[in-house]
Formats: structure tokens, sequence, C-alpha cells
């Protein structure tokens, strides 16, 4: 299984587009091939930071994701954005061990 975790933080003028973009990657991303989860989430204590989760069956599932048509409509729909940091770290996971259940 392959991780990416990733934080963005956006001008709070600019926080509205980007949700709209988000929203629209995330529903196409969902319906791929491989996907396993992928949720963009706003940080509870500040309106300008969102956390990005992804999890992914292997690293041929994430790599043809990243070149989706979906993909490349959210990097153009955010292009003109003032977002002030992107960064996004992929991790392989060999093992996974549950640490909350309910």
């Amino acid at each position: 299984m392959v991780i990416v975790l990733g934080k963005v933080e956006v001008e709070p003028t600019d926080r509205e587009t980007f949700i709209h973009a988000v929203s629209a990657v995330e529903l196409a991303t969902r319906q791929e091939a491989g996907c396993i989860s992928y949720a963009f989430g706003q940080d509870s204590t500040r309106n300008d930071l969102f956390w990005l989760c992804e999890s992914w069956s292997d690293l041929a599932a994430l790599t043809a994701h990243l070149e989706t048509p979906h993909i490349a409509a959210f990097r153009a729909a955010i292009a003109p954005l003032k977002v002030r940091s992107f960064i996004a770290k992929r991790y392989d996971a060999e093992n996974e061990v549950i640490l909350i259940s309910r």
C-alpha cells in the first residue's frame, strides 16, 4: 500500500475556490482503480490550512492517478490561486496496524 500525506495553505480569499476544486477532484479520484481513500480536510483551527490524505493499493495506481484528466483540471483550477504552500509526501506502507477502532 502507498500512503500520501500533504499540507496546503491558501490565502483566505481563495479558500472557497480551493474547496470547489477539491470537491471535484475528490469525487473523480475516489472512482479510480487502486484508490483506497482520498480526502482533503480543513484544519479545525485554521481556515487557510488543508490536509491531504490518500491511500493507494500500489505505486502503479498512484502513478496512473497523477496522469488523469481530473488531476490536470485540479492543477489548472488552483494555478491562479494564492497557494502559500503545497507539499505532499509519499510513504510506502508494508504493514498496517489499527490503532483505534470503534
